[in-house]
């Protein structure tokens, strides 16, 4: 990534105080790599905010989505069927009626497709052995394959930020 893509994250990530002027600078972003950088080091102590709008943003794709959603812990869901709730996620009420509604709209809008074609390689599952693959196929059969399989796209050097 170019130095000048990673000093622009840098800022955004430790530097911007202004959660108005942070969600504008989102909003502008039209370079799918930084998006999923910036996505990759987001805080998430910070709230929905900021991850809310990278996925509205026009130039977010399923890979940035996917990886948002597997961040968000979606990927304990798929695999332990928590039930939203029920109490399974611990955590002051507000916070957890916020991460509730995240979770539900995204994972509906990934299963609504509403994500562009991805353009970076990313699996919830890369780091599953195999026997971990077959146990989440046999046992939560209603996972959708792209949980399981990922998308696939050039192979992106993520930097230190």
């Amino acid at each position: 990534m170019e130095k000048t893509k990673v000093k622009f994250l840098e800022n955004l990530l430790y530097e911007e105080e202004d959660t108005d002027a942070l969600l504008r600078a989102i909003e502008s972003i039209d370079d799918v790599d930084v998006l999923f950088v910036y996505a990759y080091h987001y805080n998430w102590d910070d709230g929905f905010n900021v991850p809310q709008q990278i996925l509205q943003n026009p130039y977010c794709d399923l890979s940035t989505a996917l990886l948002i959603f597997d961040l968000a812990d979606g990927d304990k869901k798929m695999w332990n069927e928590i039930v939203w709730g029920e109490g399974s996620i611990t955590g002051d009420s507000i916070h957890f009626a916020e991460h509730k509604e995240f979770m539900l709209n995204l994972y509906t809008d990934l299963m609504d497709e509403k994500f562009k074609e991805p353009s970076i390689d990313y699996s919830l599952c890369s780091n599953c052995s195999e026997a971990r693959i077959n146990w989440i196929r046999e046992k939560r059969p209603n996972v959708p394959e792209v949980f399981i399989e990922g998308v696939r796209g050039k192979v992106l050097v993520l930097p230190s930020i």
